[in-house]
């Protein structure tokens, strides 16, 4: 983000973070979301906390606050409380109908309660999880011990190494078996997905860290519902198929 900034301030770029996996981390003790210029955030179900749909934009920017509330209703320059008539309103600019509902809103504002217990089961189950992966030959667990950084625990990625990058899906699979679920993030990185392969052409040579990710990691969960037992379940399961495919 700092090199970021740098060139955003050099060419007078406006920087929009996207921190749907993120709630919760930081980077010089400023949260992710307000190192930029506005952050925005997923609440979606499978995220550290819910809403059960929708999301939050953040910004210490006061003007783009205020223009982001008339943009998210229509555009529209007076909520129903700043109304001192009913029904007495302008639509000063063209706006959306972007307002998160009073139902999904609530479910968020209790989640919120919950959020600094999630956070820390989180930082709990992938320190668990990594120590008993972290004895394992050829897999790489993404873990950055950056003290500048705090981390959300999102989940815990390995990254395939040697003979077991051409035994990925055969990993996926077994585990998917035992009822253990994965996720790949992502299955490629965005440069080499058609639509922006077309439009500015790929090079294999560059972005080789996003590849590498890309192709030969695997996400497993850490998130506050699994137990320890779970978590010794996954791994023992981990530690099963690779051992298999050793021989």
């Amino acid at each position: 983000m700092r090199k970021i900034k740098q060139i955003a301030n050099k060419y007078k770029l406006f920087i929009l973070e996207d921190c749907a996996l993120s709630l919760g981390a930081k980077y010089q003790k400023v949260h992710t979301g307000l190192i930029g210029d506005a952050g925005v955030f997923s609440f979606y179900p499978v995220k550290h906390m819910t809403t059960a749909e929708g999301g939050m934009v953040i910004t210490n920017n006061k003007k783009l606050y205020e223009k982001l509330k008339i943009k998210k209703a229509f555009g529209i320059n007076k909520n129903f409380s700043e109304r001192k008539i009913s029904g007495l309103y302008d639509a000063v600019e063209l706006g959306f109908n972007y307002r998160m509902s009073e139902i999904h809103a609530s479910l968020g504002i209790e989640q919120l309660k919950k959020l600094p217990g999630f956070l820390k089961k989180r930082e709990y189950n992938f320190k668990f999880l990594k120590k008993r992966l972290s004895n394992i030959r050829n897999i790489r667990i993404l873990d950055d011990q950056n003290k500048l950084i705090t981390k959300s625990y999102y989940c815990l990625n390995i990254v395939l190494q040697g003979n077991l990058r051409t035994y990925r899906y055969k990993i996926i699979q077994f585990l998917k078996k035992k009822k253990i679920g994965t996720s790949i993030y992502y299955p490629q990185p965005v440069p080499r997905m058609t639509y922006y392969r077309k439009k500015y052409g790929y090079n294999k040579k560059n972005f080789f860290n996003a590849s590498e990710i890309s192709d030969y990691s695997i996400s497993f969960p850490v998130g506050p519902h699994l137990s320890k037992k779970n978590l010794i379940y996954i791994s023992d399961n981990i530690k099963k198929i690779i051992e298999v495919l050793k021989k």
